[in-house]
């Protein structure tokens, strides 16, 4: 249920403005007796010029957006290998595959916290260190080299893909384009303010119609410039990448964690 009034976010943010641009827009010509110095043709070009603005700035941001979603399935995958690897390792070693696992799920909650905002880069990037320590004990163990090599491959796999999800969510897309977006956004609302139309209908039509399709892109734009933007466990925008793949690997590793630990129980009950 929450997730289908998430979609209605940004026109909830979107319409406020929009009444206010045809409020002013009606008591200028209701109180004020100004009907507009300007035609429908003259700003024309403008309202095109912003078009062609608007697509530039969406399919940038689209661009990393479409990496983003990529990323928290593909994170998955790496730590369940880097599970699977270790374990491995620990089943030829004397080190326990619980232990292994234990590993991985701080690692799982750390991601987590991470992409929450609950955690920062350095404490995540520390917990991969951690990680490694424990291949180099397995390895020491006497784990197969080429289990502990295929490990390190996933390790470095995951730590690029933390890379590039950091790198995404901390940098915005041409600060001089949102710069010049802007201005442009506020002529085009003040242009709608200074046109005449022949009618009040179709004043309200075109004005509405103008203003609801920039400023909602413009938000939108916005919104999907931090793919990753959570606070505190939830979504600060509309549209944040899911990061459902992650919990439910979580959950995987519990079911595992929990399964081991109940069977250790039997065993030593026996």
């Amino acid at each position: 249920m929450k997730r289908h009034l998430k979609k209605w976010e940004i026109s909830l943010r979107t319409l406020p403005l929009l009444a206010a641009l045809l409020a002013i827009k009606y008591a200028l010509g209701a109180y004020t007796g100004f009907q507009g110095l300007l035609s429908l043709q003259e700003i024309g070009l403008v309202v095109t010029a912003g078009v062609f603005l608007l697509g530039f700035m969406l399919s940038g941001t689209l661009a990393d957006y479409k990496e983003s979603e990529r990323i928290p399935g593909e994170m998955a995958s790496v730590l369940e290998n880097m599970e699977e690897l270790a374990v491995n390792a620990a089943q030829q070693t004397g080190i326990s595959a619980s232990e292994c696992r234990h590993a991985c799920m701080q690692v799982i909650n750390t991601t987590l916290q991470w992409f929450y905002k609950q955690s920062s880069q350095e404490a995540l990037y520390e917990q991969l260190h951690q990680y490694a320590l424990l291949l180099h004990r397995l390895s020491r163990e006497g784990a197969p080299p080429p289990i502990i090599g295929r490990a390190f491959l996933e390790l470095n796999s995951l730590r690029k893909l933390i890379t590039r999800a950091g790198v995404i969510s901390r940098t915005g897309f041409l600060s001089s384009g949102y710069a010049l977006l802007e201005l442009l956004l506020v002529a085009i609302l003040l242009l709608l303010l200074l046109t005449r139309f022949p009618s009040q209908v179709l004043m309200f039509t075109i004005t509405s119609t103008v203003g609801l399709v920039y400023i909602y892109l413009y938000f939108l734009i916005r919104d999907i410039d931090d793919p990753f933007e959570y606070e505190a466990g939830k979504a600060s925008g509309a549209t944040e990448v899911a990061l459902f793949p992650l919990e439910e690997y979580r959950r995987r590793l519990q079911n595992r964690l929990f399964v081991n630990q109940t069977s250790s129980n039997e065993g030593e009950a026996s």
